[in-house]
């Protein structure tokens, strides 16, 4: 299941190809997948979901994304220590989606 909530997260982020109009439309999937999660953990918000929410941000030219970026990094990572799961694990992907966001939203001001 969790490859249809990131299908999704992933067609949103690639809406207007060059900006993202609303990336708070793919941190609502994520949220939502974080309270299926938290309810019964039939879902898990993987670091891939992670990784989709900081893109669009990071693709979006209305929103500051720095502190919403950061954030969900840092709750990714606090989901890994705390629970050691392969899912959570931040990789190469997340890692370049952070740092990808960061210098656009430099590139922006």
């Amino acid at each position: 299941r969790e490859r249809h909530y990131l299908g999704v997260m992933r067609a949103y982020s690639r809406v207007g190809q060059k900006d993202v109009e609303d990336p708070r439309k793919v941190e609502a999937i994520l949220q939502r997948v974080k309270e299926i999660y938290k309810a019964n953990k039939s879902v898990k918000p993987t670091a891939a979901m992670y990784t989709a929410c900081i893109s669009a941000y990071g693709g979006s030219r209305r929103y500051n994304s720095v502190p919403k970026v950061m954030e969900l990094f840092e709750e990714v990572k606090k989901l890994y220590e705390e629970t050691g799961e392969k899912d959570f694990q931040p990789d190469g992907m997340l890692y370049g989606a952070v740092l990808g966001a960061i210098s656009k939203a430099k590139s922006k001001d």
